[in-house]
């Protein structure tokens, strides 16, 4: 194997620039791409061998605007972190059963 082969790579973005930036990376460099939101894929479908993971867990932010009865959430937010927000608000959103 030569040295400069990339084997496989996760990068944790903070904002929608550095997902960006990571989705450049991944297409100039030819790269498997996975994208992880919450966790949940048992197919896989959130982790890759040899190429790029973004991994959006950092990207978690829930915001409720209660009169529009809208919730704007980050990619790697959890139905717990929807729960708690909108909770807050008085309203609750339709989804999975397990909130973790």
């Amino acid at each position: 194997m030569s040295s400069n082969c990339i084997q496989s790579l996760i990068i944790l973005p903070t904002d929608a620039h550095d997902v960006s930036i990571a989705l450049s990376f991944a297409k100039d460099n030819k790269l498997d791409l996975a994208i992880k939101g919450g966790g949940h894929a048992s197919s896989g479908a959130s982790s890759s061998d040899g190429g790029l993971v973004i991994d959006l867990s950092l990207i978690k932010a829930v915001t409720v605007d209660a009169e529009k009865k809208i919730a704007t959430v980050g990619g790697g937010a959890r139905w717990e972190d929807v729960d708690v927000a909108t909770a807050k608000q008085g309203l609750a959103c339709v989804g999975g059963t397990v909130n973790e």
